[in-house]
């Protein structure tokens, strides 16, 4: 049997019994056929635990450094697809061993990425609050509100739907928006995770209002919120992570942010900030989808400064201080939606 079938059963495998997300699956499916390409391996025959060894995973490496030491990062992505194949070949009976469980992933590079202190915070709100005169404006300021209010991922904020009315219900709590619903009157939010992990978020108030102020005041009618404005055939084409890390990059330039801005910095800042304000382990990983204490304290750095005037309700964006005209702005959002 051919590797490259295989490779191509195991794509629908994950997609459709396990729930990756077809980007991921995609990945998976270019490092395994580029994998395979390079070790000269195309039959099933090959795969036995005395080929697969060392030796084999370095005429790869060897093939594509070209003189440049291949990062651990890199090595993760190719090792963890290459053992996630082999253990689909066992649990589907194609061979009769996981010749794949001796495989030793790398450590990762660990990179932390800085919450925002109080004054970027300060800086950022400024920013958005002067920024609302332009439509690309709106539209930044609801994503990354709700990317800070709620701490969740990038990929998980940028599906939202608004519904058919084109805006967030916070009136009724039996009427439903998209993936906007209240429940004693707090919004929360219906995030897809990794895998099947959906679950429930809260997200501030004063996100939605920015969320509703963009929704009313832009050019088009459609249920995605977070829409490309900008480069796109389509309005109605969603931004990308890509392209929202590109707009921060610009927003950190303007604003002479040194720090290097990346969506995940705002669920940096949410759990940092949660964990300095005692929130209970729990509560903050049942928010922000994270299954593993031990990943709960890769986020996590004390910072004394953060802890002040962090709000009961749990948002970041309670804690920062605002100018008197953006505080009254914001009381018009909630009052009018």
């Amino acid at each position: 049997m051919l590797i490259k079938d295989l490779i191509e059963k195991h794509r629908e495998y994950i997609v459709n019994e396990v729930g990756y997300s077809k980007k991921t699956a995609e990945k998976y499916h270019y490092h395994l056929l580029r994998f395979f390409r390079d070790t000269d391996t195309q039959l099933l025959d090959q795969l036995t635990r005395k080929n697969i060894n060392q030796d084999f995973l370095f005429q790869f490496w060897d093939k594509i450094e070209s003189g440049k030491p291949l990062s651990n990062s890199n090595k993760i992505n190719y090792l963890a697809s290459l053992k996630n194949f082999l253990k689909f070949l066992y649990e589907k009976g194609f061979v009769h061993e996981n010749i794949g469980e001796d495989i030793k992933l790398p450590k990762a590079e660990f990179v932390f990425k800085e919450a925002l202190t109080s004054e970027e915070e300060v800086i950022l709100s400024d920013y958005f609050f002067k920024s609302l005169d332009t439509e690309i404006g709106r539209r930044d300021a609801a994503l990354f509100y709700t990317l800070w209010s709620t701490g969740a991922r990038i990929d998980e904020i940028l599906p939202l739907t608004c519904g058919p009315d084109y805006i967030i219900n916070t009136r009724n709590p039996i009427k439903r928006s998209g993936d906007f619903s209240m429940y004693k009157d707090e919004i929360f939010i219906y995030i897809r995770g990794k895998g099947r992990k959906h679950r429930m978020a809260a997200i501030d108030k004063v996100a939605v209002g920015y969320i509703n102020y963009h929704l009313l005041h832009r050019k088009i009618k459609s249920e995605i919120i977070f829409n490309n404005i900008k480069n796109s055939f389509s309005d109605e084409v969603k931004i990308t992570p890509k392209g929202a890390n590109l707009r921060l990059k610009v927003i950190a330039k303007k604003t002479g942010i040194e720090k290097i801005l990346t969506t995940h910095v705002f669920r940096h800042t949410w759990i940092t900030k949660a964990i300095n304000a005692g929130y209970s382990t729990k509560k903050i990983m049942a928010q922000v989808g994270i299954w593993s204490e031990q990943t709960l304290e890769w986020y996590y750095r004390r910072d004394k400064m953060l802890v002040l005037d962090f709000a009961r309700e749990g948002s970041p964006l309670r804690s920062i201080e605002r100018p008197r005209r953006q505080k009254e702005f914001e009381k018009l959002l909630s009052e009018q939606f």
